[in-house]
């Protein structure tokens, strides 16, 4: 199984470097060229465009912002779906459209090939530390064919059902982290506002009651003035 990788942002080069360990012939390719450079000089092939990654590869996967990212780069002009084999695997790792993600589906499956949607949440530390937690959506045979990718960036892989619902499990996610961060900033801002040590009131309210990943693993970054994006993938 050769196995490409198309998108090197923040997400994508820490997955696409676990990756590499345990499938040493990874094709790379991004948009911006230079961010090839480290995966190549450590052994990958990089590639000029997403067609030629998949004129080399059985197993693609995309990590790239959103749903016209995701089109341009397997249906637009030098797309994947240029020169992908008959028989091929899909793997998405962006977090795009549920509805965008049934009807490229349907468009591979013309060509023979499979579409499996892994949006993904764990932000940069778990695509660093190979901790995601992935949510996928495929038939079960593409999940079991799958499963060995994911198994090299995800430390929790769920099986949701049927292509899609990945997606859909994704935005349930958001709708829940996006009100546990405003709850962080407001919590931190209120302490630091009164007058307390906030570092130490962080510490004691992440063993509570209102300990949370985010409060954890966000909650440092904050401390630190640190507001560098984890989840622009490009």
């Amino acid at each position: 199984m050769r196995i490409g990788f198309l998108g090197l942002g923040v997400m994508g080069a820490s997955m696409a470097g676990h990756l590499q360990k345990k499938f040493p012939n990874i094709v790379v390719w991004n948009r911006t060229r230079e961010r090839c450079a480290a995966l190549g000089k450590a052994g990958a092939e990089t590639a000029a465009s997403p067609a030629e990654v998949a004129a080399m590869c059985d197993v693609l996967c995309v990590c790239v912002s959103d749903t016209p990212d995701v089109e341009a780069v397997v249906f637009g002009k030098g797309g994947v779906a240029e020169s992908i084999r008959p028989g091929s695997l899909l793997i998405d790792f962006s977090t795009i459209s549920a509805a965008g993600t049934e009807n490229f589906a349907e468009r591979l499956r013309a060509k023979n090939c499979a579409w499996v949607d892994s949006p993904m949440s764990g932000g940069d530390v778990g695509a660093r530390n190979a901790a995601l937690t992935l949510m996928v959506g495929a038939s079960d045979a593409d999940y079991q064919r799958a499963l060995p990718v994911l198994q090299a960036v995800g430390n929790r892989i769920s099986h949701m059902g049927a292509v899609g619902t990945g997606q859909k499990t994704k935005l349930a996610n958001q709708i829940a982290a996006i009100g546990t961060l405003i709850s962080l900033g407001e919590s931190l801002n209120f302490a630091r506002e009164s007058g307390m040590d906030v570092e130490r009131v962080w510490s004691v309210i992440s063993s509570g009651a209102a300990g949370s990943w985010s409060l954890s693993n966000y909650g440092p970054r904050v401390l630190r003035g640190d507001w560098k994006p984890d989840s622009r993938r490009r």
